[in-house]
């Protein structure tokens, strides 16, 4: 104590301070010598720290590097896998289709051999008889053969191949076939082929093979949207011959990009969006650049080959039409690989096209109900797939008539709906604006071929016995009626002669249609002296008009009639 004391004394003297002050401030020296002991170790703790994170970046963005370039790499691989694929589809293809003219070939030979030549060429356009005239019916038979898969409407020569390599060889075997075995084969061909729209290849196919060449006529009308169709054309282009070549530079407009081989009316608006207006610029334009404009357009265009579409287009812009017609018999698709010069020149079907959109065909077309004197163009709901609740949030929305639904895109439309709540996301209005158009161009026939392809509005699962809803409700109208059974729609029969009549074996329209009035009259005088006065002479005709589905001719008929009878009798 004393030495303490003493050595503050010291320090005191030493310091000039007291030593009560001295007392007071060492431990706050103490405090802060410990303080800054502890900050220092901290400080060193944080570097450490930081120093590792900075080592841990360095790591992640070097593997991050890595891993960007796997992906490139994985990315290439892929891409020359899909061309393999490609290239490997190409090869099946072409030695299919050697395999399958070997195979006509020997059948045309075995047929002549055994006296059955019928003087078809199969692939030519000679035929043993004399090419029809513009009033005669087409013979679609002497022209195509059954193997004729590029007729369908959406199957174009690779693709046909494609379904060839798959073991489908004839409309039949194709109309065998399910969409979904379709899209399975197409998805097994390569990616350029997902995604295509086969809904309506296995109802074309099953008219083919039956022949019924006059609804499919109707129906690729209503389905490619267009005057003439791919039958009509192909007729055209095989049996007619080329035009003269004056009228493709006075026919033709530049501006008209569908003339090659490969474009379509999709890819021609995305190649006009793009600034591509003419031939001229079509062809100054690289196969590369026309592909990544259309890609950016949409990736449904990647099965598109834009190889030879500035050589085409070149060709159009110089006028040499006959070296482009030669060109286009030798391309498959647009591509350059695959040609058998049996394909048409696509801008001589083009030239047929808009000279001869009158081409016949093999019977009478439609119902002749004069559709346009019955509907209004304000009724909405002879669409399939639009019914009175439907029709009312169509015109909430603005579209009042079938010219502004045909105006309408399907994403335009199913935007209201799905607006309009749950209940109606579950309507497909994809087909909505075809139909409309369709009836805003008083295209009646095509409309009601191609309503009897659709199930409830939808393309994916017609099958052509779905009664039109046009005709339905024409014939409601009309005081008609859809069932054959259904003998009171013939004017001078009611319900109690209808039973009459079935009590004696005439059950349906043709049953009455095919009966003589002697044996109606037998019936009606067994049934008392009441039914003397029914006069039967014109029920036959009238039934025979229903049952052949006549329902404007039977409207006229029955509207000449007085009570049943003719007055003219």
């Amino acid at each position: 104590m004393q030495l303490n004391i003493l050595i503050l004394n010291i320090f005191s003297e030493t310091c000039f301070l007291p030593w009560w002050l001295l007392a007071m401030l060492l431990p706050l020296l103490l405090g802060l010598l410990i303080g800054y002991l502890l900050w220092s170790r901290y400080k060193r703790m944080v570097n450490q720290v930081e120093k590792e994170r900075d080592n841990e970046i360095q790591a992640r963005k070097k593997a991050e590097e890595e891993i960007t370039s796997l992906k490139t790499e994985m990315a290439s691989m892929r891409y020359q896998l899909d061309e393999i694929k490609k290239d490997n589809t190409a090869l099946r293809a072409s030695i299919n289709s050697l395999e399958g003219d070997k195979i006509m070939l020997r059948a045309q030979i075995e047929e002549m051999q055994a006296g059955g030549d019928t003087g078809v060429v199969v692939g030519k356009t000679e035929t043993s008889r004399d090419e029809p005239s513009p009033t005669e019916a087409v013979d679609y038979n002497a022209v195509f053969n059954s193997t004729d898969l590029r007729l369908i409407e959406g199957i174009d020569p690779s693709i046909e191949k494609v379904l060839r390599n798959a073991g489908i060889h004839s409309w039949s075997d194709l109309a065998g076939k399910s969409p979904e075995q379709l899209n399975a084969i197409l998805s097994d061909a390569g990616p350029e082929y997902e995604g295509l729209d086969t809904s309506s290849w296995i109802q074309q196919a099953k008219m083919a093979a039956d022949g019924n060449w006059n609804d499919l006529i109707l129906l690729q009308k209503a389905i490619g949207d267009d005057e003439v169709s791919k039958l009509q054309l192909f007729y055209a282009a095989k049996a007619g011959g080329d035009a003269d070549y004056d009228d493709y530079s006075s026919l033709l407009s530049p501006d008209n990009l569908q003339i090659v081989e490969g474009i379509g009316p999709k890819a021609e608006a995305a190649l006009k969006k793009g600034g591509i207006a003419n031939w001229t610029v079509l062809a100054s334009k690289s196969p590369e650049e026309l592909k990544d404009l259309l890609m950016k357009e949409s990736s449904g265009f990647r099965i598109l080959k834009t190889d030879t579409w500035p050589r085409q287009a070149e060709l159009a812009s110089e006028g040499k039409w006959e070296e482009l017609i030669e060109y286009q018999k030798f391309l498959d698709g647009g591509r350059d690989d695959t040609g058998d010069f049996d394909t048409p020149s696509k801008v001589s079907m083009m030239i047929e096209k808009l000279r001869k959109s009158g081409i016949p065909v093999s019977r009478d077309e439609g119902t002749g109900l004069n559709y346009t004197g019955i509907f209004e163009n304000t009724n909405l709901q002879i669409i399939e797939g639009i019914g009175p609740k439907i029709e009312g949030l169509l015109k909430e929305a603005g579209i009042n008539t079938w010219a502004d639904l045909a105006g309408k895109s399907a994403e335009e439309l199913k935007g209201i709906l799905d607006a309009a709540g749950s209940r109606y996301r579950m309507h497909n209005p994809t087909s909505w604006p075809k139909q409309a158009k369709l009836a805003a161009n008083d295209k009646w026939n095509e409309l009601v071929v191609f309503q009897q392809f659709l199930d409830s509005g939808r393309e994916n699962t017609g099958d052509q016995d779905t009664p039109s809803k046009v005709a339905k409700l024409a014939m409601k109208i009309l005081g008609f009626s859809n069932n054959p059974e259904d003998l009171t729609i013939v004017e001078g029969i009611g319900p109690k002669i209808s039973d009459l009549l079935k009590a004696g074996g005439i059950q349906n329209w043709s049953d009455l249609a095919a009966a003589e009035v002697s044996r109606l009259e037998e019936i009606l005088s067994d049934a008392g002296s009441r039914f003397k006065l029914a006069n039967p002479s014109t029920w036959p005709k009238q039934a025979q008009l229903a049952a052949e589905g006549k329902w404007g001719e039977l409207k006229e008929y029955q509207d000449f009639l007085d009570g049943g009878k003719d007055p003219s009798a």
